[in-house]
Parts: structure tokens; sequence; C-alpha cells
């Protein structure tokens, strides 16, 4: 009887052991699902930080709007991180060579460095985005109007050409 006992302890403790074992193998997956989460959500964190702390400094640089949204992707990935934190420092360091660096890039090639939006470069204008070439337009409009036979008048015409190119 002794040794059934104790084949039947032995068991017993076999299967103790199995199942103790699929526990810690499932915390452990458990824990390790939870660590990468926390990961995830520290980088998202990080990375919502970086991208206001860039945006902040890229607000005070003058840069154009489509060099500052290029700015804002490249350096928001390579925000550096320690211990889990954004180093502000270096990350301001960062931020600044590169804003120096699309600025001097700019000059290189001629661009104005401005964050208004008009089009440039299709003829005479104020550096508003207003154009002298509005007036002509207008008259050459108004006298296409007149020739066709659409306006009765030059002073139609001329309505009918401000409605078009309004």
């Amino acid at each position: 009887m002794e040794l059934k006992e104790a084949l039947q302890k032995l068991t017993t403790a076999e299967d103790t052991i199995q199942s103790k074992d699929k526990l810690i193998e499932t915390l452990t997956k458990e824990r390790d699902d939870a660590n990468k989460e926390i990961e995830t959500l520290r980088e998202t964190a990080v990375a919502s930080i970086a991208k206001d702390r860039v945006r902040g400094l890229l607000g005070k640089s003058e840069l154009p709007t489509q060099a500052q949204e290029r700015l804002l992707e490249t350096l928001t990935k390579k925000a550096p991180i320690e211990n889990g934190v954004l180093d502000t420092a270096k990350f301001d360091l960062l931020v600044e060579a590169g804003i120096k660096a699309e600025k001097e890039y700019l000059e290189s090639i001629g661009a104005k460095q401005t964050t208004k939006q008009f089009v440039s470069g299709l003829g005479p204008s104020d550096e508003t985005g207003n154009d002298d070439g509005h007036e002509a337009r207008v008259k050459t409009r108004a006298a296409y109007y007149l020739r066709e036979g659409k306006a009765v008048n030059e002073a139609e015409a001329t309505r009918m050409a401000e409605i078009f190119y309004s």
C-alpha cells in the first residue's frame, strides 16, 4: 500500500507541477504582452511630446509650410529617448540644427523663407500675392465678351469679367 500511495502522491505532484508550469507560461505571456503595450504607449507619448516641441520651434522659424511639415515628420522620428523619456536638451539641439540646415538649403536654391501661401513666378506681383495683372486680365476678358457678343456694353462686359476672375 505504501508504494501505491507514494505513486499516487507522485502522480498528483506531477499533475500539480504541470498545471503550475502552464500557469507560469500563461502569466509570462500576459506579462510580456503588457510590457509590449506599455512600451508602445511610451513611444506614442514620446512621439506626441516630440511633435508638439517641434511644432513650437518650427512656428518661430518662418520656414515655408511645406518645409515645416517635412521637418516635423523627419525630426519626430529621430527623437532621442533616454530611459523611456524624451531627452529634451538633445532634441531641441537636433530641431534647431534641422531648421538651420533647411534655411541654408532654401537660401542656396534662392527660395524665399515665408509662411505666406500664394502662387509665385507667374508674373509681376507684390509680396502679398496681389498682382498688377488683374486689371489687364479683366480688360482682356471684357474685350472677349464684347467681341463675341456676350455683353451689350463695356460696363456689362467688365462686370462679367470681374465675376469670371472672382
